[in-house]
C-alpha cells in the first residue's frame, strides 16, 4: 500500500474508534437510564461514508501531478432516447393516524434491577474499540517506518563520518564489525519498537523514530569529539576501541 492509501485506511480506522466510543457511551448509559426506570436513547447513527479526498498535503499534491502529468480521463457519452417520459404517478394522501397515548416508563422490579450493570456489560463494544485503535496503530507504525527508514540513510551516514576520520587505518575487519554492530541495534530497536506501537503502549511516532534520534545523538557527538582539540585523526586499529584504563588486547596487565 502506498502512503495515501494507508492514510485512508487509518482515517476509516478512526471513524471506527469513534462509532465503537459513541456504541459504549450508549450501552453504559441505557444500563444507568434502566436503573432508574427511564426510556432507553436509541442508537446513535454516525456517518458511515468513506471519504474520497485525499488525507493530508502531501496525497493532495500528488494527486494534483497525476492529474496534470497523466493523460485526460475519458468519458462514455450518453445515448439519446427517442421515447417520450412517462408522466408520474398520482401520489395517494392518506391521513396521519391518531396520535397514540404515551406509555409510561416501566418501574424497576428485584429482578431488573439484579441484571443491570453487570461485569460484562458493554464487552463487544470495549473489544471492538479496542480492536479499531490496534487496526489504527499498525497503519500508523507502517507510515511512520516509511519515512524513518528513509532517513535512517542520513543518520547512518551521520554515524559513520566520526568513525571513519577517527580510524582511517582500521582494515575491513573494523568496517563490518561496525557497520554489523551499527545495523543490529537498529534492527532490534525498529523491531521493538514496530511490536510496542501495534500494542498500544507508545506513539507510532516514538516507536519508529527513537532508533534514528540515538544513533543521530551518538553521530553527532562524534563529530563533536573530532572537532575537539588533540582529537584530531590519527588512523588507528581495533585497540583504540579500547578504554584507556583497560589493557590492550594481547598485553599482558603488569
Amino acid at each position: 500500500m502506498s502512503t495515501c492509501e494507508m492514510w485512508r485506511a487509518v482515517l476509516d480506522a478512526r471513524r471506527d474508534v469513534d462509532r465503537a466510543a459513541a456504541d459504549v457511551r450508549m450501552v453504559t448509559d441505557n444500563d444507568l437510564r434502566k436503573l432508574v426506570g427511564l426510556v432507553q436513547l436509541p442508537p446513535t447513527s454516525l456517518p458511515s461514508s468513506p471519504d474520497t479526498a485525499p488525507p493530508g498535503p502531501y496525497c493532495r499534491v500528488l494527486q494534483r501531478l497525476a492529474a496534470w502529468l497523466g493523460p485526460a480521463e475519458a468519458h462514455a457519452q450518453t445515448p439519446r432516447t427517442t421515447q417520450a417520459p412517462r408522466p408520474p404517478a398520482p401520489v395517494e394522501h392518506r391521513p396521519p393516524p391518531p396520535p397514540s397515548a404515551g406509555v409510561p416508563a416501566a418501574t424497576p422490579t428485584p429482578s431488573t434491577v439484579a441484571g443491570l450493570i453487570l461485569p460484562g456489560t458493554g464487552v463487544g463494544e470495549e473489544q471492538r474499540l479496542r480492536n479499531a485503535r490496534e487496526r489504527t496503530a499498525s497503519y500508523e507504525v507502517e507510515i511512520q517506518k516509511k519515512y524513518a527508514i528513509a532517513a535512517a540513510c542520513l543518520v547512518f551516514a551521520l554515524v559513520g563520518a566520526p568513525i571513519a576520520l577517527r580510524f582511517q587505518r582500521g582494515g575491513i575487519g573494523l568496517v563490518l564489525g561496525v557497520s554489523v554492530a551499527v545495523f543490529t541495534v537498529y534492527y532490534i530497536g525498529l523491531i521493538g519498537g514496530e511490536e510496542l506501537g501495534d500494542r498500544l503502549l507508545v506513539s507510532p511516532f516514538f516507536a519508529m523514530w527513537t532508533p534514528n534520534v540515538i544513533f543521530a545523538m551518538a553521530g553527532l557527538l562524534g563529530l563533536w569529539r573530532i572537532r575537539k582539540p588533540g582529537s584530531s585523526p590519527h588512523g588507528g586499529d581495533w585497540s583504540d576501541l579500547w578504554p584507556g584504563w583497560l589493557p590492550s588486547p594481547g598485553r599482558r596487565p603488569r
